[in-house]
């Protein structure tokens, strides 16, 4: 048993390693279908049904453009393309920009974080008119870090894996040629009760009047917060230091993205509420019981 949780502790430092030095690109086919897709519904928000959507384009791993022919909504550009990035779990930092396609220089564009903070460039102006390239650029997890930063990663990097070798030379050194197995006696499942649904931690998995969902373990890890503060708020830096900083993760995208995930998994339970509260963070809504 000690073997195999020295194995687990092997392969979950090299997952946090990746992380940290920056994760893997979303899958192409997800990418594609989604550029499409928000070209699609800018079209179709002014009326536009029926003309044809150039194919998507793959510059490198990192970069992807389609060409449109006429003019986009830039003012819902940023709206509709991280709704649509939800909808294919793409979670990476990414720019957005709009390129003249003559010279392909930039007109319009905006970093996710931009989205994030509510602070959108040139949102309002006049939108450039004529053929352009709505091109994507993802981002490595770890790009908006500072250089300070980046420099102290390889340190940290090397530091983490001495002491994990040093916590496995001592595991390995204590193990005992046989052992008679063991049955696990800690058989209690990690169940949180809450209005009408029930938090499984230990099977990542949501149970609402509806039935059961599965839940990522960032998700759960998010709700678990929530269930634990019930009827308070939790400010938003609060909030991503005990689901993501903690781990010594990146956060790949907003905050939001996740509430609205927990949102919709507990539309069904009329007794549970996540509300935003402006300017500070979120609060989970939970009604007693027989009120």
């Amino acid at each position: 048993m000690n073997m195999i949780r020295v194995y687990i502790l092997l392969v979950l430092f090299a997952s946090s390693l990746t992380a940290m030095m920056g994760g893997a690109f979303p899958p192409t086919e997800h990418v594609n279908l989604a550029l499409r897709k928000t070209v699609h519904v800018l079209l179709e928000m002014k009326g536009d049904s029926s003309s044809r959507i150039s194919a998507v384009e793959q510059i490198n791993d990192s970069v992807w453009r389609v060409r449109t022919e006429e003019a986009i909504n830039y003012d819902s550009l940023p709206g509709v393309i991280e709704q649509v990035f939800d909808q294919y779990g793409i979670e990476m930092f990414y720019t957005a920009t709009l390129k003249k396609c003559e010279d392909e220089t930039i007109d319009l564009g905006f970093h996710i974080n931009d989205v994030r903070e509510g602070n959108v460039a040139c949102l309002g102006r006049a939108f450039p008119e004529g053929c352009h390239f709505l091109e994507v650029t993802f981002l490595a997890e770890n790009s908006h870090i500072t250089l300070a930063e980046k420099e102290k990663q390889p340190w940290f990097a090397v530091l983490s894996l001495g002491m994990l070798l040093g916590f496995v030379w001592v595991v390995v050194k204590k193990q005992p040629l046989s052992r008679v197995p063991q049955v696990e006696n800690d058989t209690t499942p990690d169940i949180n009760y809450f209005g009408q649904s029930q938090l499984d931690m230990s099977g990542l998995s949501l149970i609402t009047p509806s039935g059961k969902t599965d839940l990522t373990f960032r998700e759960a890890k998010l709700l678990k917060l929530f269930v634990d503060h019930p009827n308070q708020v939790l400010e938003r830096d609060v909030i991503l230091n005990a689901v993501w900083a903690d781990e010594g993760l990146i956060v790949g995208r907003s905050l939001d993205v996740f509430v609205s995930r927990l949102r919709k998994k507990l539309a069904d339970d009329d007794q549970v509420n996540l509300v935003s509260v402006h300017g500070l963070g979120y609060k989970m809504e939970v009604t007693p019981v027989g009120q």
